[in-house]
């Protein structure tokens, strides 16, 4: 009755294959819609604003996405503020790209899960000779292995530097070294004031 059950499950192939790979949405992307509720280990990933994607896949590579488009100039910003020491600059920097590095792997794991769980749909679909769900899972099968690509090409340019995919690093270095200028205008400002300030008691 098992392998039954499973047989007649397929025939709504369509909307079970994946449930959350569903129809493409503009809403904005978030790690709760595209990680399946399950956010644990991703929780100090999540910006204080999602960015909007006007077009959003609805599928996990929105993930990276998201994280590499963050816009973390005013953190940078207020960072420079409080630690203006150079150094604390790259330790965040470096943070950042572990982060993105386990992105990566924690979302290339995902696809490798779905396509498994297609994979075993499609036998049976095949099994049974249900021809539309065969279909509908190798269309969604090839736009996983399709993403699966694409992200390993990321990964690769991520890794080599390329400025397309470090968005959010250049955003809190820009924000760092304004926090320094500003910073450093402070400083000369109060300076200019404690020197007038000795002026005007040698003149008394």
């Amino acid at each position: 009755m098992g392998f039954f059950n499973n047989i007649f499950s397929i025939r709504n192939a369509n909307s079970d294959a994946n449930p959350q790979f569903g129809p493409r949405s503009n809403a904005p992307v978030s790690s709760t819609n595209i990680m399946d509720g399950d956010t644990s280990l991703l929780e100090h990933e999540k910006p204080k604003q999602y960015v909007t994607l006007s077009a959003a896949t609805g599928y996990p590579i929105d993930t990276i996405y998201d994280f590499v488009l963050r816009d973390l100039e005013e953190e940078g910003y207020n960072d420079a503020l409080v630690n203006s020491d150079t150094c604390y600059c790259q330790q965040k920097e470096g943070i950042l790209k572990n982060r993105l590095d386990l992105l990566f792997e924690r979302v290339t794991l995902i696809y490798k899960e779905k396509i498994r769980k297609i994979e075993t749909k499609k036998r049976l679909a095949n099994d049974a000779m249900i021809h539309s769900a065969v279909e509908s899972l190798t269309a969604s099968h090839e736009t996983l292995n399709e993403h699966m690509a694409k992200l390993a090409d990321m990964q690769r340019k991520a890794k080599d530097g390329d400025e397309t995919f470090l968005n959010m690093i250049a955003s809190y270095r820009r924000g760092f070294n304004k926090g320094l200028v500003a910073t450093c205008e402070q400083l000369v400002s109060n300076n200019y004031n404690i020197i007038n300030l000795v002026k005007d008691e040698n003149t008394k």
